[in-house]
């Protein structure tokens, strides 16, 4: 819960993936917590959705302005498929509900980060 609330303070933050052993780095801002696990959201049409099935391995930056502080989180992500984290992040970020209605619903994708390490500078 610490690093959520320190990477929402952030406003976004940095998502580093593999694409054919090139890193891509990508601006994000749909992050939640459980009180248990991060999360993320994104598109299953968008190239990260595909760097994410491909290589699990990432990396999570961002950098607070005010506190001149910034974390970095290295881990795996995994497919969430509980319709129950889909409703939480649609309630905290009601523009996915506006975007991925009906049909369209099919192409969001939550994505669940396993932490391995956390350094915070």
């Amino acid at each position: 819960d610490d690093c959520y609330r320190f990477i929402r303070e952030c406003g976004y933050f940095f998502l580093a993936t593999c694409f054919e052993d090139k890193p891509r780095l990508r601006p994000m801002g749909m992050i939640y917590s459980n009180g248990k696990a991060l999360y993320i959201a994104t598109d299953k049409r968008k190239n990260v959705y595909t760097d994410l099935m491909n290589n699990p391995q990432v990396e999570l930056a961002g950098y607070n302005l005010n506190s001149r502080k910034w974390i970095r989180i290295h881990g795996k992500m995994r497919v969430e498929s509980a319709n129950k984290m889909k409703a939480e992040m649609m309630t905290v970020y009601p523009m996915i509900r506006q975007e991925y209605v009906e049909k369209d619903e099919m192409y969001l994708a939550i994505f669940r980060l396993f932490v391995e390490e956390i350094n915070l500078y």
